[in-house]
C-alpha cells in the first residue's frame, strides 16, 4: 500500500466521521454519500468496517432510534416507519425486528399514536363523520402508516349512521371505506 492509498483511506474515514457527526445514518446511506464524494469502493468499505467495529455504525441501533424518534415526533404508524427504513437501505428483517422490539418495549404505542392523530383532527368531543370525512380520515391514517383493521376499529365510533344507502352519492360510495 502506498502513502497515497493509506491517506485516501484515512480521508474516507474522516469524511465518514464528519457525516455521522452531523446526523445518524444507515450503513447504506453512509456508503452512498462517501462514494458520491469520490472515495473508492475499497476505501468506503474499509471506513465502514472500522466504524462498525468501533460501534459507531450499527443499522439495528439506527433503526430503533429512527422508529422511536419518528413515532414520537411525527406520529407515523408501523407500516410507514418500516417503509421509511427500507428506503434508507436498512434490510427488511432489521427494520421489522426493530419495529417489533420498539412496540414490545413500550417505546412505540401504535394505537395511542393513531388516537392522538384522530384527536388532533377531530378534537376530544363526540363527533360523527359523514362518509366523505370518514374516508378522508381513513386515508390520512393509511398514509401515516397505520393498519387497515386498526383504523377501522378506532374510527368506528365516529362513523355517522345513515338513514338509508340512497343518501350516498356515487362518489361517496366509491371512496375506499373499509
Amino acid at each position: 500500500m502506498t502513502e497515497r492509498d493509506s491517506s485516501s483511506g484515512l480521508s474516507a474515514s474522516r469524511a465518514a466521521v464528519r457525516l455521522l457527526a452531523r446526523r445518524p445514518l444507515s450503513q447504506d446511506e453512509l456508503c452512498r454519500r462517501l462514494e458520491a464524494q469520490g472515495h473508492t469502493a475499497e476505501d468506503v468499505e474499509s471506513a465502514c468496517r472500522r466504524l462498525r467495529e468501533a460501534g459507531y455504525l450499527d443499522d439495528r441501533r439506527f433503526a430503533m432510534d429512527f422508529i422511536v424518534t419518528r413515532a414520537e415526533r411525527l406520529g407515523h404508524g408501523p407500516e410507514r416507519l418500516v417503509a421509511d427504513l427500507l428506503r434508507r437501505g436498512i434490510p427488511a428483517e432489521v427494520a421489522r425486528s426493530a419495529m417489533l422490539l420498539a412496540v414490545d418495549q413500550g417505546d412505540v404505542a401504535p394505537r395511542e399514536l393513531m388516537r392522538a392523530r384522530i384527536r388532533s383532527r377531530l378534537g376530544d368531543g363526540p363527533r360523527q363523520l359523514q362518509p366523505r370525512a370518514y374516508a378522508r380520515m381513513y386515508n390520512a391514517l393509511r398514509r401515516a402508516g397505520f393498519e387497515e383493521e386498526s383504523i377501522g376499529r378506532e374510527l368506528e365510533p365516529y362513523r355517522a349512521v345513515l338513514e338509508s344507502p340512497g343518501e350516498l352519492s356515487a362518489d361517496e360510495r366509491t371512496d375506499d371505506l373499509p
